[in-house]
């Protein structure tokens, strides 16, 4: 079992470096352009790459799938104690969000609202976008502070 995870560590690490060399730049948008940018947005443009997808099946055995409707309970718990948690691999379905340089993945459920912090994200995606995020929990330094993180293995955008 620890094997699979520094495993999956492993080629986490290097799809994260293989994809650095493809990743843009991004340019800062009003919130304007930003909300035209997510309606004008075909989830169809945002689609599993051949790497992504050897990837997702690497760690397949040991995903835990949340789906859209159990997001923010598992998230709330996730960001309260990470607990076994750490080096799991995970599936979230949620929106992407971009604040201040740092990409989250959330939801709003009955009013309550929970963020979950991405790292390594490399695609464009624009605020507001539905998406299917496939990474491992881990804790990381997110703007000084140390806080429970997905780090990316693989984006997908979805419909909603």
């Amino acid at each position: 079992q620890k094997m699979k995870k520094i495993l999956c560590l492993i080629f986490a690490a290097a799809l994260v470096f293989s994809l650095c060399g493809c990743g843009s730049t991004n340019t800062e948008k009003n919130g304007a352009e930003t909300q035209a940018d997510s309606a004008a947005w075909d989830p169809t443009d945002l689609t599993l790459s051949e790497d992504e997808q050897e990837l997702i099946e690497i760690v397949r055995d040991g995903l835990v799938a949340v789906d859209a409707g159990s997001f923010v309970s598992v998230v709330s718990g996730l960001l309260e104690d990470i607990g076994d948690a750490e080096g799991v691999p995970y599936s979230f379905e949620g929106l992407y969000r971009e604040e201040d340089g740092v990409s989250y993945l959330y939801s709003v459920d009955g009013g309550d609202s929970v963020a979950l912090p991405l790292v390594y994200v490399t695609k464009t995606v624009p605020n507001g976008a539905a998406v299917r995020v496939y990474g491992i929990i881990n804790l990381d330094d997110v703007g000084g502070e140390t806080v429970t993180t997905l780090e990316v293995l693989a984006l997908e955008g979805i419909s909603q």
